[in-house]
Parts: structure tokens; C-alpha cells; sequence
């Protein structure tokens, strides 16, 4: 299983942060269920790039298929740079009983545990979709998959103090903000930089993830 995307912004996991982890996975499923097509259409607009980077990394022979153990090896790469592999067991453990979220998962892999890149694409696309809402739209207080100016500034303050409890993280972003500026520019799809629809939060989700996952991950370790 992959959590890529919510994983990004937490350090460290308390029992309260991994009930946080599954209700984000369990909104997501929600929205999913409820709208296949417009995930599918998310999915294909958001950054191939960033998913195919993640994919390389992870699949290291090389070939079609993502096998299992490469699989849980990349989950807790991931895990363990951001400093809570020990609570990665039972992030799993609470997704997995839920029946909405095993069974999204079920279908995203082939009965030998293998995935193939779309299969990954998928999967990884409903862990973005968690890291949003996770973070951003556990501040949609009427629940319409968009943020207005007070719902997004709300997510902004939250954002700001989650990121106190990792210091690394907290100076690493600070040093970036640049960097974040740009990337909700790129984000943004009418023009509106006060709100966020679910498509635009996806897309900063996912870039600001990415950038991330190269600084933390992928550059450290070369």
C-alpha cells in the first residue's frame, strides 16, 4: 500500500495522528465511491511526472510490475524519513478494517500482490486525495469539497502549527516558501487564489508532496 501523500507533513504519529491518517483514507473513499468519474478525471489531470518518479524509485528491477515486497520496502522508505515507520503497522492495520478502503485497495492489485503502473497511479492518486483531506478539508465546514477565503485560511494556520512538532520539516519548509508560493500558483485552475476546489488542492497536494519526497528521499539518498 502506498501513503505517499499522506504521509507529507507529520513527523511523528500519536494514536491521535493515526486516526487522523485513516479518517483522511475514509473521506477519500467516500468521495470515490460516490464519484468514480470525477476521480478518474482527477487522477488524469494531476502531475504524471511525479507519479512515475515515485514509481521508479520503488520498482527496483526495473520492469512492469510493482511487486509486493518493493512495495511495503518503499512504504517504509517513506515511513522512516519522515520519522514514524514504528506507527506505519497500525496505520495499516485501521485502513485495512475498514471494508470501503480494503476493498478500493483489493481492486488496484493483481491477485499475486503486483501492481501495474496504472494500478499504482490509482492508488497513490487515492493517497493524495487522503493527504487533502487530511489537511485541507478537514476545514470544509459545509462539506462542498471547496474551501473559501476563511476555510482556506483556516487550513493555512493548521498547516503552520502541524508543522511545529517537526523541526527539520518546519526549517526545511520556512527555507522553501518560494517554492510553495510558485506551486499554488500552478495549482490553481480559475484564476482565484483566495480558494481551492478539490482538483487545485490534488494538485498543490501532490507537488508540494513531490518536492518532499526528492528533497527528503530521493536526493538524500543518492
Amino acid at each position: 500500500m502506498k501513503i505517499f501523500g499522506a504521509l507529507f507533513g507529520f513527523s511523528q504519529v500519536n494514536a491521535f495522528d493515526v486516526n487522523e491518517h485513516v479518517e483522511g483514507y475514509c473521506k477519500a473513499t467516500e468521495y470515490v465511491n460516490a464519484h468514480p468519474d470525477q476521480y478518474s478525471s482527477l487522477v488524469a489531470r494531476l502531475d504524471d511526472d511525479a507519479f512515475r518518479t515515485r514509481w521508479n524509485v520503488c520498482n527496483t528491477n526495473g520492469d512492469d510490475v510493482l511487486d509486493f515486497q518493493e512495495n511495503q520496502s518503499c512504504a517504509h522508505r517513506v515511513a522512516a524519513a519522515y520519522g514514524f515507520e514504528s506507527s506505519l503497522g497500525e496505520i495499516m492495520k485501521q485502513m485495512m478494517s475498514d471494508p470501503h478502503i480494503r476493498e478500493f485497495y483489493g481492486s488496484h492489485y493483481n491477485a499475486d500482490r503486483t501492481q501495474t503502473y496504472e494500478q499504482y497511479k490509482n492508488t497513490e492518486g487515492m493517497s493524495v486525495l487522503a493527504g487533502v483531506y487530511t489537511i485541507y478539508l478537514v476545514h470544509d465546514l459545509d462539506h462542498d469539497n471547496f474551501l473559501s477565503p476563511r476555510e482556506l485560511g483556516a487550513a493555512w494556520n493548521a498547516g503552520k502549527t502541524r508543522l511545529h512538532i517537526n523541526p527539520e520539516m518546519e526549517a526545511w519548509v520556512n527555507a522553501n516558501r518560494g517554492q510553495y508560493k510558485r506551486l499554488w500558483g500552478m495549482s490553481d485552475t480559475d484564476g482565484n487564489y483566495r480558494t481551492a476546489n478539490i482538483l487545485e488542492l490534488a494538485k498543490f497536494q501532490l507537488a508540494t508532496s513531490q518536492l518532499a519526497f526528492e528533497h527528503f528521499i530521493l536526493h538524500r539518498n543518492q
